[in-house]
């Protein structure tokens, strides 16, 4: 059986990945289906764990930062409804709409997980956070270097060992 410390560490693992994948997810801006399925999928995952997160981790006491969760929810809000108003005031509704649509679909809920994170951080928490960013990031890496996507890269440099020319 793992014990409550293992569980804890791999929730905020997959927490973290979870919140990093849905970050870069929303910034693909094209507006086909597959990329707002995509966007829906990664933020009801990245929900899902932070609910998971939630009830694991309820009885933590000592946070880092004490916040205002009243106030962090008004700016939040205040975040949020800049940019609905100047997208429904645009001369082109159908695209505001589907802005909008966007906006609370990937937007809204990372801004709820990072207040989230922010409301229950501890030093702890902050910890494994971080080893968890840094380990997500030299597993991309190393999958990167093992895949190597950077093709033309190594044509390039082909091509100028052999004395060639682009």
């Amino acid at each position: 059986m793992v014990n409550k410390e293992v569980k804890r560490k791999i929730i905020v693992f997959i927490l973290a990945a979870a919140f990093i994948a849905n970050l870069f997810i929303s910034e693909i801006s094209n507006y086909k289906s597959y990329s707002f399925y995509l966007k829906g999928i990664s933020t009801i995952f990245l929900l899902l764990v932070s609910f998971i997160d939630y009830k694991f981790n309820k009885d933590e006491k000592n946070v880092l930062i004490q916040i205002d969760k009243k106030r962090l929810a008004k700016i939040l809000l205040l975040f949020l409804l800049i940019p609905c108003l100047s997208l429904i005031y645009s001369s082109n509704s159908e695209f505001g709409l589907i802005k909008i649509v966007y906006l609370l679909i990937s937007t809204l809920p990372s801004s709820i997980i990072f207040a989230y994170l922010l409301t229950t951080i501890n030093k702890k928490r902050l910890d494994e956070f971080l080893i968890s960013i840094i380990s997500i990031g030299i597993l991309f890496g190393l999958t990167s270097l093992i895949i190597s996507p950077f093709k033309r890269l190594q044509q390039l440099i082909l091509l100028n060992l052999q004395g060639g020319a682009t």
